[in-house]
């Protein structure tokens, strides 16, 4: 049931990025990274975020102790830039931002379906991402630990979603059901 889940989890996001990415493909670069007064500043700085969280998540995931060598998929996190904080630009120009998004997103679908329903039984231990060196160890189920990396996403799309409706930008839909639908089309 698990891995289903994720799964259609990780289509929706696949989806809406696909959905935001085009919708803001003819703006201007200034436009892009234009001061929003949003917590990431602008489009550009919220979607780079979203994506530094992304990276450091699927690395904590992967410290999975049924994988000691880690989720086959992961290991193309390599490709990345390697992350050092929230407020991090890993790509100033969309088209490139774009084409790492959606490589993201794929290695994402890959992952999820690299995992067993076992998987999701099993706690992981991590250190708290903070700016002090006395960070906490902490011990979370993986499934509440996959469901943040669902979590953080939707919490910032939507307010990419305020930002892109001030520029009187509509998307087709985010409705989940609707988006995860076999007879959904990208395109249309």
């Amino acid at each position: 049931m698990m891995p289903a889940l994720f799964s259609q989890l990780a289509l929706y996001n696949k989806r809406m990025n696909q959905q935001i990415c085009q919708s803001i493909a003819a703006l201007p670069h200034g436009e892009l990274w234009a001061d929003k007064k949003a917590e990431f500043v602008s489009i550009l700085g919220t979607l780079n975020h979203i994506m530094v969280i992304d990276l450091m998540l699927l690395a904590r995931l992967n410290q999975h102790p049924l994988h000691p060598d880690g989720f086959a998929p992961l290991k193309r996190l390599v490709d990345y830039p390697a992350t050092k904080g929230i407020r991090q630009t890993l790509y100033r120009e969309l088209a490139e931002f774009t084409k790492a998004r959606q490589s993201l997103d794929q290695l994402i679908s890959d992952f999820v379906a690299d995992t067993s329903e076992a998987d999701y039984e099993v706690s992981l231990s991590y250190q708290e991402v903070g700016s002090s060196t006395d960070s906490k160890i902490l011990s979370e189920p993986f499934y509440l630990l996959m469901q943040d990396l669902f979590n953080h996403q939707t919490h910032h799309r939507g307010q990419l979603l305020t930002l892109l409706d001030q520029l009187g930008i509509k998307l087709k839909t985010t409705d989940f059901l609707v988006i995860i639908a076999d007879d959904y089309c990208e395109d249309s």
